[in-house]
């Protein structure tokens, strides 16, 4: 967990060798990575790849989308919750933006943020 553009993704893509590492070392449990096999890799850790899926509509109602009562201040709340509201609030319309298709007009970052709000 981190600022969006913080390089988680790259970070874990590197341990679990989907990157070659050019210079450096990347090192899980002492060891680096590419003195093991992607195999013993997985399982000595894991991963869950988060490609969340929004939809047409408001950012206010994508957070709604699983409490469709919920209240704009606990949206609100649930944005703020998982870091989402400062973003939010910088978008032209803020939690009334209206989202392109799977959040197209969003970064997968901020896509993420609100999928976890």
């Amino acid at each position: 967990v981190g600022p969006t553009g913080s390089g988680k993704s790259s970070s874990m893509a590197l341990a679990h060798r989907f990157y070659d590492v050019w210079s450096g070392q990347v090192l899980v449990g002492g060891h680096d990575v590419r003195d093991v096999t992607q195999n013993s890799l997985g399982e000595q850790m894991a991963m869950v790849l988060q490609e969340p899926f929004l939809f047409s509509g408001t950012v206010l109602e994508n957070i709604r989308y699983h409490k469709t009562n919920a209240t704009r201040e606990e949206v609100v709340r649930a944005a703020k919750a998982v870091g989402a509201h400062d973003f939010i609030e910088h978008l032209p319309d803020g939690y009334d933006t209206e989202l392109e298709q799977r959040g197209g007009n969003l970064s997968l970052g901020q896509r993420q943020l609100i999928s976890f709000a």
